[in-house]
């Protein structure tokens, strides 16, 4: 983890220096590194804290955010290892139409919570009655 922040600041560094801020972050892998990062340290701040504190509800509860923490931490990770198939020449194409997909998918989760929300409103207030 520590070599992976050294190399991505090392990376933001020398693009900052050399280039413009926006080249940097018009790269999707970039931006995926960084919510990864960004998850990376309340990672280890909530493990150290369940470590430390002992037991109690508060425990966990943090222990709780933590397992939710590296459960998002493994979908990115899993979402980073695509970079890894762009050199194999059958799975490059998956890749790049993965990649022109996702947004589509991103709206397409939206509308399924805004009707699951709706239905669980619905169903709540029928059942409460």
């Amino acid at each position: 983890v520590g070599c992976s922040l050294f190399d991505e600041a090392y990376q933001l560094q020398s693009t900052f220096r050399y280039l413009s801020k926006s080249v940097y972050f018009s790269s999707f892998w970039n931006l995926l590194d960084l919510a990864l990062h960004a998850l990376l340290i309340p990672l280890f701040l909530l493990r150290l804290a369940t470590r430390t504190l002992g037991s109690g509800e508060l425990v966990g509860s943090l222990f709780d955010a933590y397992w939710f923490t590296i459960a998002m931490v493994a979908i990115l990770l899993a979402l980073r290892t695509l970079d890894l198939l762009f050199p194999v020449k059958k799975l490059g194409v998956l890749v790049i139409s993965f990649r022109r997909m996702i947004p589509d998918v991103f709206w397409f989760c939206v509308m399924l919570f805004l009707i699951v929300a709706g239905f669980m409103a619905a169903f709540h207030t029928i059942l409460s009655m």
